[in-house]
């Protein structure tokens, strides 16, 4: 705002201190190559900038006008458009172009009287007009000439007095500090009877003292508000290039800044009875100077403020679907523009340039399917509405954020402050979706994309998909019983309790099954209480139950003082069995309540086939009546009818070191009890056998030992058996204890380690789900969820298998497309690198598809071919191996279908490549190292 003000001082000093004024700042609606009045109903002949009213138009008329939704100017009744060509820094280096962002736009509103008048006209409607020559090349010191004008803006005064910073009418020979102020002043009086002409300029005529005022000529009698702009560039992000190249281009290839030109089109409400809006403004908002910028000290304009939807308007809109060059280099500055040098007529690039194929898109991103925009919603009153998971990042989209959440499984996700964005599977800490703000609120534009907004302070636009919510399926005889009080005197149910960092509803359920007990209900997130029946005090509760159960956060387990409760529906209580035990650990160890005795070892663990309690290996498991034991390694958390999963440290399968399963001491290592006696212990660095010579036969059921280091179940593609560091066995149903369907001891797919968590979910597969365990098992998650995958689970439900390992299978069908010799597929690709992972070119539209990006970056001399978002293509020569990601990331399907096949490709996805080469080897320039996993798919375009 400080830096706005100073702009304008040079203009308000130049004011006669009798006349009045009004401002109206804008941020920019569009930057695109479209002109209604000179070139209505066709694409421009060079790219503007425009802002007003968001119905802005390839053709207009004042009615059109009056169906904005929204402008950006802070008078909400003002739907008229200003724009003036887009300014582009040229690149002499490659000769390539850069266009240059506009920091504000102010629209004037000057009523200059004429001899003896004390009021102006405000614009009829249906007014448009012109000012200036976009083909001038010489200052002719004319009203025409003095019409156009540039400030080199130096807000510390370094170079007041120097003539070379002085106002000028061509480019300044010298950067500029602040940023450079381009001015279009427009002709003010009218002839009274037509509202355009042929020129869009000779309707209008100056006055006699040109852009100072004066009289108006017999011809054109009716003196109307004079209106000026400024347009704020800012030429200080780019070099100014010292000798004959040119610095500072328009967007028709002007290089002298004689060519600037303004167009406008009134869009004020209608003049009815001889007043509007804008009349009112002028005839009582004229005295002490005016008001300037301070609109709500005019009273006919103060019922219409709304600065929030000002900055929030969007185009209704397409544009033309081409590059303009915000934010990188490009080859050419759209249309037949080359480099306008000197005072020459305009060159042009012949028979070589056509607009021939190209169409209009809104250039918004790609929603994922499924999804739906529920609008505004404010924060959370004690903390972030969606807790799940989060990313920020400068290359932000709606589409961005969205695919990023849906890759994580996450129903729900919301941007923020225009480049944050978060997930959950729920609204949390008092944030609610059915309470929506109005859409001016979440008015930020999105970090990567002007044509779209991505929330706003403390505000999230958030999107909702129903179908990801999980569906609850409890155990066989087990229904919900609602959420309910802690006892008023004990706590609600006294039969038995553990508690685990890796806590489950179907944990809690069988676990009390187990142990005899018909209620089960979970507290804290993590404590899990059994009994036959509820104690005194406990009732039924319509909140509170809110918490996500550590070790699954798409499940509720109570809260504060509040139990998620379950019973259990048979007449009598399944007794504990030995075929049916569970073994609970309390973050590090075994909690065994009085009613069940804990089996105890010193050095060596044992399993009890009556009470079915762990005790951890070299470190003492405490038993007693209510014994916990605290420890920071890992152990296991074996699961009730027949499978338990290994948990594992920081990187593995089923667990991590930030929250396994069942935490052990330092470095021991428990196990569950088998149903008669087998129990399958490793050490740190015990090696498990293949099946032919079993190192943990079980009779009937298995458990499952854990390393206390690195991943479990992890094998390469040319190992059959895990590593001596990180011993894993994996049991079947029968008597082999390390059994796979190619007899190896950890099952793994032919392409990727079975079992590979990646740092931010548990048990996660590459292209199959890796790691599935029996629905009660008690599986263990990484940071925040449990045995979640990124878009698929990795831990779903299999009453027969512990591991299962896929040789073929794969998230998304491989391409059968055929298509040019030189384009060949290298893989999907994160594209969030701190900036573009390809960046030498650009193209976006509603026919892109694999082949249409190859062929464009093949045309621009690139080696490598990227498409993103189903719609936007990205050309470079450089890529970065070690930013190669899951092929099941690349899941968003192209605008365009396959022209030869009619088949969908899949372009990219959420700040995700789908990369390509060209054929233009030479060019290519890869580096770092590609890691094992994620695997790549054979496939040349990926359908």
């Amino acid at each position: 705002m400080f830096a706005q003000l100073l702009s304008i001082l040079p203009v308000l000093a130049a004011l006669p201190a009798a006349q009045a004024y009004f401002i109206l700042s804008h941020p920019i609606l569009e930057t695109t190559r479209l002109d209604p009045i000179v070139n209505p109903g066709d694409i421009g002949t060079h790219v503007h900038s425009i802002v007003g009213g968001n119905n802005f138009d390839k053709s207009m008329t004042y009615e059109s006008t009056q169906q904005s939704t929204c402008t950006t100017a802070g008078v909400s009744v003002d739907k008229s458009n200003y724009w003036t060509p887009q300014l582009y820094y040229y690149n002499p280096k490659d000769a390539t172009y850069s266009a240059v962002p506009i920091s504000y736009v102010n629209t004037y509103y000057l009523p200059r009287y004429s001899p003896g008048e004390t009021t102006v006209r405000a614009f009829p409607d249906g007014l448009r007009m012109l000012s200036g020559d976009a083909t001038r090349r010489t200052y002719n010191n004319d009203a025409d000439s003095n019409a156009v004008s540039y400030v080199c803006l130096d807000y510390n005064g370094n170079h007041s007095g120097d003539p070379a910073w002085d106002q000028r009418n061509s480019f300044f020979e010298h950067n500029c500090p602040n940023g450079m102020r381009a001015q279009v002043f427009f002709r003010s009086c009218w002839d009274g009877v037509n509202l355009d002409s042929d020129d869009h300029i000779s309707h209008m005529a100056w006055p006699s003292g040109g852009v100072n005022g004066g009289s108006c000529p017999s011809t054109h009698p009716v003196r109307l508000v004079s209106l000026f702009y400024e347009f704020i560039y800012n030429v200080q992000a780019f070099p100014y290039n010292n000798g004959s190249d040119p610095t500072w281009v328009w967007s028709n290839g002007d290089t002298t800044g004689y060519g600037l030109h303004g167009d406008f089109v009134n869009g004020w409400p209608s003049y009815n009875n001889g007043t509007n809006v804008l009349q009112q403004a002028l005839n009582q908002c004229n005295q002490n100077n005016g008001v300037g910028g301070e609109l709500d000290q005019c009273p006919p304009f103060v019922p219409y403020l709304d600065s929030y939807s000002a900055n929030a308007c969007t185009p209704l809109n397409d544009q033309v679907d081409e590059d303009v060059g915000f934010g990188h280099f490009i080859k050419s500055i759209p249309g037949d523009n080359p480099l306008w040098i000197g005072d020459v007529d305009k060159p042009t690039y012949g028979d070589n340039y056509t607009d021939a194929g190209i169409g209009y898109t809104d250039f918004k991103s790609v929603i994922p399917s499924g999804y739906t925009d529920v609008g505004c919603i404010a924060e959370g009153t004690s903390g972030r509405a969606l807790a799940g998971a989060h990313f920020s990042n400068t290359n932000m989209t709606r589409g961005g954020c969205v695919s990023w959440c849906q890759d994580r499984g996450y129903p729900l996700a919301g941007i923020e402050y225009g480049s944050e964005c978060y997930c959950d599977f729920a609204m949390r800490n008092g944030a609610s979706n059915t309470t929506l703000l109005n859409s001016s609120k979440c008015g930020m534009t999105c970090a990567n994309n002007t044509n779209e907004k991505c929330g706003g302070s403390s505000t999230l636009e958030l999107f909702n998909n129903p179908a990801l919510y999980p569906v609850a399926k409890l155990p066989t005889g087990w229904s919900t019983n609602g959420c309910v009080t802690e006892g008023s005197k004990s706590r609600a149910l006294t039969g038995y309790s553990f508690s685990t960092s890796s806590m489950t509803q179907e944990l809690c359920m069988t676990t009390c099954q187990a142990k005899g007990f018909s209620f089960a209900g979970i507290e804290y997130a993590s404590e899990c209480y059994c009994g036959n029946a509820f104690t005194t005090g406990a009732n039924p509760a319509t909140d509170g139950c809110t918490m996500a159960c550590s070790g699954n956060s798409l499940q509720v387990c109570g809260g504060g003082n509040r139990l998620t409760t379950f019973s259990y529906s048979n007449a009598t209580v399944v007794a504990p069995s030995a075929s049916a035990s569970a073994s609970a650990s309390a973050s590090a160890s075994v909690s065994a309540s009085a009613s069940s005795s804990a089996s105890k070892s010193a050095s060596s663990s044992v399993a009890s086939s009556s009470s079915s309690a762990a005790a951890s290996s070299s470190s003492s498991a405490a038993a007693s009546s209510a014994a916990k034991s605290s420890s920071s390694s890992s152990s296991v958390a074996a699961s009730s009818t027949s499978s338990a999963v290994v948990a594992s440290s920081s990187s593995s399968a089923a667990a991590s070191s930030s929250s396994s399963a069942a935490k052990s001491s330092s470095s021991s290592s428990a196990t569950a009890p088998s149903s008669s006696s087998s129990v399958a212990a490793s050490s740190s660095s015990a090696a498990v056998s293949s099946s032919s010579s079993s190192a943990a036969p079980s009779s009937s059921s298995s458990a499952v030992a854990s390393s206390s280091s690195s991943s479990a179940a992890k094998s390469s593609a040319s190992s059959a058996a895990p590593s001596s560091s990180s011993s894993v066995v994996a049991s079947s149903s029968s008597s082999s204890a390390a059994k796979s369907s190619s007899s190896s001891a950890a099952p793994a797919s032919s392409s990727s380690s079975a079992a590979v968590s990646s740092s931010s979910s548990a048990a996660v597969s590459s292209s199959s789900s890796a790691a599935k365990s029996s629905s009660s098992s008690a599986a263990a998650s990484s940071s925040s969820s449990a045995a979640v995958s990124s878009s698929s689970s990795a831990a779903k439900s299999s009453t027969s298998s512990l591991v299962a390992s896929s040789t073929s299978a794969s998230a998304a069908p491989s391409a059968s497309a055929s298509a040019g010799a030189y384009m060949a597929y290298t893989g999907c690709f994160h594209d969030t690198s701190g900036g573009r992972h390809l960046n030498g070119s650009y193209a976006a539209g509603s026919n892109m598809n694999n082949e249409v990006c190859t062929s464009y970056c093949q045309s621009k001399g690139f080696a490598y071919a990227g498409t993103e978002y189903a719609q936007e293509c990205y050309c470079g020569n450089y890529l970065n191996m070690t930013l190669a990601a899951n092929e099941a990331k690349c899941n968003t399907p192209c605008r365009a279908t396959n022209a030869q096949t009619g088949a969908t490709e899949y372009c990219g996805g959420g700040l995700i490549l789908s990369v390509y080469t060209t054929g233009l080897n030479a060019n290519a320039h890869p580096y770092g190292t590609k890691p094992a996993n994620p695997n790549r798919r054979s496939a040349k375009f990926r359908l």
